[in-house]
C-alpha cells in the first residue's frame, strides 16, 4: 500500500511539472510573437516616415525648380505667356493634347546680333541692318520673315513649356501615355470632379512627365505652372453693372460670361457671393456662398482652368 501511494505522488508531480513547462513555454512564445509584431510595426513606421520625408523633400525641390524656371524664362520683359490652347485652330478641329500647358514665347527676333521686336519698325538710322522691309512703318515679322511665316513662329519663338519634362523636345501637341510609368496626372478628377464628362475631362486635365531623382529609392518629382491672369476672378470685390462688357471694359473679369454647354451657370454667382463674403476664403470654399453647394462645387471644379 505504501509503495502504491508513493508511485501516485510521483506521477502527479511529473504531470504538474509538464503542465507548468508547457504554460511557461506558451507564455514565452506569446512574448516572442508580441516582440516580433512590435518590431515589424516599428520597421514599417520607420519606412513610412522615410518615404514621407523623401516625398516632402522632392516636393520642395520641385517647387524650387518650378520657381527657377519661371524666373529664367519669364523674367525678361520681352517674354509673354499663354496656354497651348492658343495654338488650336479657331475654326474647329481637334484640341491640342496638352492644351493647358503654359508656354513662354519671345516677343523679339534675333537678327544681326541684336534683338528686334516682332512687331516694330526700322529706326531712323541703320535701317539696312534691321529685319524690317518697310522703313518708317510698323511691321509684323511673323508675316514677313521666312522662318516665322506660315505659323512657324509658334515653335521658332517659343522658349519652353513650364512643366516638368524628361526631354527638352517635349511637345504639347503630342499626347502623353497615361500608362507610361513616367507620366503623372497633375490635374484630374480629384479637382475637376468625379462626375465630369469625358469630353470636359480630356479638355481640362493636365499630364506631365516625372523626373527621377538620382539615387536608389529617392523617388521622382513633377510640377506644372498655371497662369491665373488668364482666368476670371470669382472674388466679388467690385460690382459689375454691365456684365456684357465685363471682359472688355472692366479691370476685373466677371464669371457671369463663362459658358458651359451654351448656358451661363455663373450668371448669378457674384450676386450670391456678395451675400456671404466671409465664406469666400479660397477657391475650395467658394461653393459655400451659393444656394446649391453641390452643384456649385461641380461647376467650379469643371471650370478650374477658367476661374480663380
Amino acid at each position: 500500500m505504501k509503495n502504491y501511494r508513493n508511485s501516485v505522488i510521483r506521477a502527479e508531480s511529473k504531470g504538474f511539472a509538464l503542465i507548468a513547462t508547457i504554460s511557461v513555454m506558451s507564455l514565452l512564445l506569446l512574448i516572442a510573437l508580441a516582440m516580433l509584431s512590435l518590431t515589424t510595426i516599428e520597421v514599417r513606421q520607420s519606412n513610412n516616415t522615410k518615404h514621407q520625408e523623401v516625398a516632402r523633400g522632392n516636393a520642395r525641390m520641385a517647387l524650387m525648380i518650378a520657381l527657377g524656371e519661371l524666373q529664367k524664362y519669364t523674367g525678361p520683359d520681352q517674354r509673354v505667356t499663354a496656354r497651348a490652347a492658343i495654338l488650336e485652330d479657331p475654326t474647329g478641329g481637334s484640341p491640342i493634347a496638352n492644351r493647358n500647358w503654359l508656354g513662354v514665347w519671345s516677343t523679339t527676333l534675333e537678327s544681326g546680333n541684336q534683338d528686334w521686336p516682332v512687331i516694330g519698325k526700322s529706326p531712323s538710322s541703320g535701317a539696312n541692318s534691321t529685319p524690317y522691309t518697310r522703313p518708317g512703318a510698323y511691321e509684323d515679322l511673323r508675316h514677313t520673315q521666312t522662318n516665322l511665316s506660315g505659323g512657324a513662329w509658334r515653335k521658332e519663338l517659343r522658349k519652353t513649356w513650364l512643366v516638368s519634362k524628361r526631354s527638352s523636345t517635349l511637345d504639347a501637341e503630342v499626347a502623353l501615355d497615361t500608362g507610361d510609368k513616367n507620366v503623372i496626372e497633375m490635374l484630374g478628377k480629384g479637382t475637376l470632379g468625379e462626375d465630369i464628362s469625358a469630353l470636359s475631362y480630356n479638355s481640362n486635365k493636365v499630364l506631365v512627365e516625372k523626373v527621377d531623382v538620382r539615387g536608389e529609392g529617392d523617388g521622382a518629382y513633377a510640377w506644372y505652372i498655371a497662369d491665373n491672369n488668364q482666368k476670371a476672378s470669382i472674388d466679388p470685390l467690385t460690382d459689375v453693372d454691365l456684365t456684357d462688357t465685363a471682359f472688355e471694359a472692366s479691370p476685373r473679369a466677371n464669371p457671369a460670361l463663362v459658358k458651359s454647354g451654351g448656358a451661363t451657370p455663373f450668371a448669378n454667382f457674384t450676386e450670391d457671393a456678395q451675400k456671404h463674403p466671409g465664406k469666400l476664403i479660397t477657391y475650395l470654399t467658394a461653393p459655400l456662398t451659393q444656394g446649391d453647394v453641390a452643384s456649385a462645387q461641380d461647376l467650379l471644379g469643371e471650370h478650374y482652368n477658367d476661374l480663380t
